[in-house]
């Protein structure tokens, strides 16, 4: 298995990227997606979504710009649908950008990294994961299910 990170194009002049505490795993994450679990942002990093973010303040520093080349996940299904409802409170638009719906997937040490999971309140469980080039993640979805009515 070939553990060339997709994307390294883009981070491989980033400091520090992927975080150096990052791990294989063999475990299930819980991404957001769209119903159509072939939608094209399903499991696209935000940088690759809206190229120009990185243009945003939020991205100067390359810590941030390497988290906006990696997926979003979380370490439950449990802490996904938590972060979904905090982030709605916030962003009524939220599940629009991201889809409604949490994938659980099935990830071995051949599919990528991943950086340690948040132990903020609103994103606890959260981790960025650095997939290795030959991951398709769409194929190891275990289970999707709806995050609101």
């Amino acid at each position: 298995m070939d553990k060339t990170f997709k994307y390294a194009d883009l981070v491989n002049d980033l400091a520090n990227c992927p975080p150096a505490d990052s791990q294989e795993i063999n475990s299930n994450i819980y991404r957001y997606i769209f119903e159509d679990e072939n939608h094209e942002n399903n499991f696209k990093p935000v940088l690759l979504i809206k190229p120009a973010r990185v243009n945003h303040k939020m991205f100067d520093l390359d810590e941030m710009k390497c988290r906006g080349y990696a997926l979003s996940v979380y370490d439950s299904l449990d802490n996904s649908r938590k972060a979904f409802v905090n982030m709605q409170k916030r962003n009524k638009n939220f599940g629009n950008n991201v889809g409604e719906y949490v994938a659980e997937i099935a990830v071995t040490s051949d599919d990528g990294l991943a950086s340690a999971p948040s132990n903020s309140n609103t994103n606890r469980g959260h981790f960025d994961f650095f997939e290795f080039t030959e991951t398709t993640l769409r194929n190891n979805i275990i289970l999707v299910e709806k995050l609101r009515p």
